[in-house]
C-alpha cells in the first residue's frame, strides 16, 4: 500500500482515480534508448497483429461453414487478441512516446487509458485462453459427457460470463487506489500457471492415446472424424499456451528480479525492463493467428478464398478505371 501511494505522489496528484505502481521517468542516452527501441518495434508488429486479426475475424464470420463448435474459441480469442493490438498496444505506443518526447511520466488522459486498457485486454485475452484450455480439457479427458454438454450457446455463454467478470473485476480493482497492484498481478499469475498445468495434461493425455494408437493399429479403424478433429483443436491449444508462455516469459522475468530485489534501480525495471518484456509479449497477438491458419485447414481455405476474391475486385476496378 504504502509503495503505491508513494509511486503515484511521484508522478500524479493524491486524488488521481487509477491505482497503479510507477515512479518518475529520468532521461539517459541508455533509457531514451530503450523507449526508442520500445515505440519502434511496436509500430512495426501493431499493424501486423490488427491485420491477422482482422482476417481472421473476417473470415470465419463471413464463412457459415467455420461458425462451428470448434471455432467458437478461435473467434472470442481472435477478438480478444484485436482488442490488446487495438487498445492495449497503441495506448502503450502513445504512453512511451509522450515519455520520450517530454523526458518526464506525465499524470495525463493518455497514461490514465493506459494503465487500464494494457491491463484489461490483455487480462481479456489470458482469461479467454484459460476458457479455452479447460474446454479442451474436458474434451480430452471427459468427451462423452463433454459432447452432452457443450454446444455453441453454452460455450458463449461461458466466454461471455469470463468476460464481464474479468471487466467487472479489473474495473473495481483498478478505481479503487486503496487496492495494491500485487491483487490483480497475483491473480493473472496463479490463472497462467494453473493453464499451464491444465495444458501440459492436455499434451500428455494427446501423445498417450497417440502411442496408444501405435501400438494397437486396430484403433485407428473405430476413430472417427470428430475424435481427430478434437484432438487436433487440442492439440493447436497448445501450441497457441505455448507461444503465449514464452511471450510473457521476459515480463515473469522482469517480476522475479523486481520483487527478488535483485535490481533496486526503479527506473531501469518500470521504464527499461518492463516495457522491452511488454513488447515481447505484444507478439502473442501475431502469432495466434498464425498458429490458427496453419493448423485449421478449412481456415486456411478460407483465406485462400477472400485473398483471390480480393486480388479479383481490385483487379476489376483496376481495368474499369483503364476502360472509364
Amino acid at each position: 500500500m504504502d509503495s503505491v501511494n508513494s509511486s503515484k505522489s511521484q508522478v500524479c496528484p493524491s486524488d488521481f482515480p487509477i491505482s497503479f505502481s510507477k515512479v518518475q521517468y529520468q532521461s539517459s542516452t541508455i533509457n531514451d534508448s530503450a523507449i526508442f527501441f520500445v515505440i519502434l518495434f511496436n509500430v512495426i508488429i501493431c499493424p501486423f497483429a490488427i491485420t491477422f486479426n482482422t482476417a481472421m475475424l473476417t473470415v470465419i464470420i463471413r464463412d457459415p461453414n467455420l461458425l462451428s463448435l470448434k471455432n467458437t474459441s478461435i473467434l472470442f480469442l481472435t477478438v480478444a487478441d484485436l482488442l490488446v493490438s487495438t487498445f492495449g498496444q497503441i495506448s502503450f505506443i502513445a504512453n512511451e512516446l509522450g515519455i520520450l518526447i517530454h523526458g518526464r511520466l506525465q499524470c495525463s488522459a493518455v497514461f490514465a487509458t493506459n494503465l487500464y486498457t494494457e491491463l484489461f485486454t490483455i487480462g481479456l485475452s489470458f482469461f479467454t485462453l484459460k476458457v479455452m484450455t479447460l474446454e479442451r480439457f474436458l474434451a480430452i479427458f471427459c468427451p462423452y459427457w463433454f459432447h452432452r454438454w457443450a454446444t455453441k450457446r453454452r460455450v458463449c455463454f461461458a466466454y461471455a460470463l469470463t468476460w464481464v467478470s474479468w471487466t467487472s473485476y479489473i474495473t473495481v480493482v483498478k478505481f479503487s487506489p486503496e487496492i495494491p497492484e500485487s491483487t490483480y498481478t497475483s491473480v493473472l499469475t496463479g490463472f497462467i500457471f494453473t493453464n499451464l498445468l491444465f495444458t501440459l495434461s492436455v499434451y500428455s493425455k494427446i501423445n498417450r492415446l497417440r502411442k496408444q494408437a501405435h501400438v494397437t493399429p486396430n484403433i485407428n479403424q473405430h476413430k472417427t472424424a470428430e475424435e481427430i478433429a478434437q484432438r487436433r483443436a487440442s492439440r493447436t491449444v497448445v501450441y497457441i499456451n505455448a507461444a503465449l508462455f514464452i511471450s510473457y516469459f521476459p515480463t515473469f522475468l522482469v517480476g522475479i528480479l523486481h520483487y527478488s530485489k535483485i535490481v533496486t534501480d526503479d527506473v531501469l525495471i518500470y521504464h527499461v525492463l518492463y516495457p522491452l518484456a511488454q513488447t515481447v509479449s505484444f507478439k502473442s497477438a501475431v502469432v495466434d493467428p498464425i498458429i490458427y491458419a496453419w493448423r485449421t485447414s478449412e481456415i486456411r481455405e478460407s483465406l485462400r478464398r477472400l485473398l483471390r476474391k480480393k486480388g479479383l475486385s481490385r483487379n476489376n476496378r483496376s481495368v474499369q478505371s483503364r476502360v472509364g
